[in-house]
């Protein structure tokens, strides 16, 4: 992962995407951030690690897990925990960059209930080798397609 940022998540409202490097160190005070970083960042990778599409998930909407059992060592177990405090909206975006791919993933929950899972609203993927952009809006059940060659395409 060469970046990550997000915006409504824990104790940040918007956190510009910072840059990684192999080895990465985090240093500030107590209540600072340090750790909201390294959750989100094994947040992402595990929900992104765990995507797969088989004859028997193709039209389930993904969730973001907040319990999940790779998730264990993150301690947050629910959206309400992980929603920032002071968010506008009752959403959570995180973007990252990964090689060469740019990944925007947005969930948010509507149950009124303390669950440990989150409905993906949308995840955003563009190579920046092929300038090939999709947009999955699992809400609506669209995606849509672009590129800066072709003209944009959209699928249901």
């Amino acid at each position: 992962m060469k970046s990550i940022g997000f915006k409504n998540f824990r104790r940040f409202q918007e956190m510009n995407s910072i840059s990684l490097g192999g080895i990465n160190i985090f240093v500030g005070g107590n209540n600072a951030g340090k750790s909201t970083v390294v959750k989100g960042l094994l947040l992402l990778l595990d929900f992104l690690k765990n995507q797969k599409v088989s004859s028997t998930n193709l039209f389930e909407a993904p969730k973001f897990l907040f319990d999940g059992p790779e998730a264990h060592d993150v301690n947050i177990d629910t959206f309400g925990r992980a929603l920032c405090r002071n968010a506008k909206e009752k959403e959570i975006v995180f973007d990252a960059f990964i090689e060469e791919f740019a990944v925007e993933v947005c969930i948010y929950n509507n149950t009124p209930e303390e669950v440990g899972y989150a409905d993906v609203k949308y995840i955003k993927l563009e190579d920046q080798k092929t300038g090939l952009k999709f947009l999955f809006d699992v809400v609506n059940a669209k995606t849509l397609v672009s590129s800066s060659i072709e003209q944009r395409v959209e699928t249901t």
